[in-house]
């Protein structure tokens, strides 16, 4: 249920309807605002030097319009030498979030905000990538939720 642009009722008699219909289903809207997620957990290896999709963190989210944050959960490693990058892909744009160095399992994880996200269903997905050598992810959560 979406929100609905509430009336001044300056120039109209107030009815039930319109009262449930501007009230009660924009509070019910602001309690549950539109969102995704998916624990995938499972080891994945890269090796490819450009943004590669992290199996099962694509997410599909519809929303309203506005600012969209997502978090995720997990941990990278990178061979000695390299490093291992993730990032969140929104409208074909990926947004650089996490990195690690050299022969380290990292915990990593972080809330990101995307701002003024159009109106419509999109898709998040995460990425990652290595510079050099093999890098490792595993994310056990991912999560988005429009904030506005």
């Amino acid at each position: 249920m979406g929100w609905t642009t509430p009336k001044t009722w300056t120039t109209e008699p107030l009815t039930s309807l319109d009262l449930n219909t501007h009230l009660r289903d924009n509070l019910n809207a602001l309690k549950h605002p539109p969102t995704a997620h998916a624990t995938p957990a499972s080891t994945q290896s890269f090796s490819a030097t450009s943004y590669q999709n992290i199996s099962g963190t694509t997410l599909a989210l519809t929303t309203t319009g506005g600012d969209v944050m997502v978090g995720f959960l997990g941990w990278i490693r990178a061979s000695v030498g390299f490093n291992t990058q993730i990032a969140v892909r929104l409208g074909g744009v990926d947004y650089t979030v996490a990195q690690t160095d050299h022969d380290l399992f990292v915990p990593v994880g972080g809330v990101h905000l995307l701002p003024d996200v159009s109106a419509g269903t999109h898709s998040i997905t995460l990425r990652a990538r290595v510079n050099g050598g093999v890098g490792q992810v595993n994310i056990r959560q991912i999560w988005a939720r429009e904030v506005t």
